[in-house]
Parts: C-alpha cells; sequence; structure tokens
C-alpha cells in the first residue's frame, strides 16, 4: 500500500474521531528550525481554538 493510500485511510479514521492531523515533511523538520516551530505554533493554536465534534456527543 502506498503513502498516499496510507494517508487516505488515516485522515478518513482521523476524522471519524475529529482528531486534527499535521502532515509535516523530513525537509521540514531538517530545514530552518524558525518555519518548523511556526508551522507547528500556528496549527498548535488552530487546534486549540476549534470546537471538538465529538467531546460532548454520546
Amino acid at each position: 500500500m502506498g503513502t498516499a493510500r496510507r494517508n487516505k485511510f488515516k485522515d478518513a479514521d482521523c476524522a471519524t474521531f475529529d482528531i486534527p492531523v499535521l502532515r509535516i515533511t523530513n525537509a521540514e523538520v531538517f530545514g530552518h528550525r524558525e518555519v518548523l516551530i511556526g508551522k507547528l505554533h500556528s496549527e498548535w493554536h488552530e487546534a486549540l481554538s476549534r470546537q471538538s465534534l465529538v467531546i460532548g456527543l454520546s
């Protein structure tokens, strides 16, 4: 199974449970640290500000 197909399944599973997904490339990890930190910071704040679609549902 290819990476794109595996990612599609992972994305679907995460969407089912309302789990945000952040994809980071090796180039980002080993590249400019400030750019990576900025991306992580931005995505973290976005995840914190969104309303959960799962919590509180029964």
